[in-house]
Formats: structure tokens, C-alpha cells, sequence
């Protein structure tokens, strides 16, 4: 969906919206899929019975799916969201990256010790 909203942004344009709202997610759903039977030996979704699938993988139903739902976030539940969360940590933004950066960096520290004390990692 992130790669919908910024190629969106940068051509706002309704043609090329629904042109990369196909291509997207379907490629990102037949790109899984090879890589679920490959390295995990499952399917974790079946279209084999489905009309104009390939491989089972992706079939023409589901990407008009996949289509539908990503055009209604991007024009209708993506600018809604970004304003009320905009707004709402717009007034705390400075305490937050504060505390984020604190965390980040609490949670790196605490990672190296605990890769350092198992052995997988020498700090010198």
C-alpha cells in the first residue's frame, strides 16, 4: 500500500492509480505465494478452482478485489486518517520523537547485551 501512496503522490493521476492498484497488489500477491510454496512448502490460499487464475496464485476475481479495496483507501480511508492522526500527535510530536529515540535506543542496547551474553556476538 505504500508503494501505491507514494507513486500516487508523485502522479496523481485516476488512470495510473487504477493501473497501479492491478498491478501492485497482485504482484505482491503472486510474489508471496511463489515464496510460500517455494521455502515453505504451503499455499496458504488456493484459486485453482477460481475462473482466469494462474498457478492458483492470483486469479482475475481477487485482483479486481485487491483493485477495489485499494483505490477506496487510498482515496477515501488514507486522507481521513492521515489528518485525524496528523492532528492528533502534531501537539505531542516533540515528546514523542524524544521518547521514541529513547526507546530505540534502550531496546538496541538491551538486544547487543543479550546477543553478547548468549555468544553470538563479540563486542570489542
Amino acid at each position: 500500500m505504500a508503494w501505491i501512496i507514494q507513486l500516487h503522490n508523485a502522479f496523481p493521476n485516476k488512470i495510473f492509480l487504477l493501473f497501479i492498484s492491478i498491478v501492485i497488489p497482485t504482484t505482491v500477491e503472486y510474489t508471496t505465494g511463489i515464496i510460500m510454496r517455494k521455502y515453505f512448502n504451503k499455499d496458504y490460499w488456493d484459486y485453482f478452482n477460481e475462473r482466469y487464475n494462474y498457478k492458483g496464485i492470483i486469479c482475475l476475481r481477487f485482483s479486481i478485489a485487491w483493485t477495489i479495496i485499494s483505490i477506496l483507501t487510498i482515496e477515501f480511508l488514507q486522507p481521513f486518517l492521515i489528518i485525524r492522526i496528523y492532528s492528533i500527535v502534531k501537539p505531542i510530536w516533540p515528546i514523542l520523537a524524544i521518547l521514541l529515540i529513547i526507546l530505540l535506543t534502550f531496546d538496541e542496547v538491551y538486544t547487543l547485551i543479550k546477543f553478547k551474553n548468549k555468544g553470538q556476538i563479540n563486542l570489542k
